[in-house]
């Protein structure tokens, strides 16, 4: 996208606080959006801590691979 003319007259004539300022303002803007782009979280983390069980034989040889060992 290309910057309109108007901007650049209007920076143009800022004088050079003023341009500190609008810069500053601008990384603002920029970080508020980089903010709003980030994916929501879907859940926080540990939220299913105490509610998934593993049983004592997980990790025992399964049955029907038993040919095979």
């Amino acid at each position: 996208m290309a910057m309109p003319a108007w901007v650049a007259e209007t920076w143009n004539a800022l004088s050079e606080d003023r341009k500190k300022q609008a810069g500053d303002f601008l990384k603002v803007l920029l970080s508020e959006q980089r903010e709003e782009q980030k994916p929501p979280s879907s859940f926080p983390f540990g939220i299913l801590r105490g509610k998934i069980e593993v049983a004592d034989n997980f990790d025992d040889p399964l049955p029907e691979f038993e040919d095979y060992t």
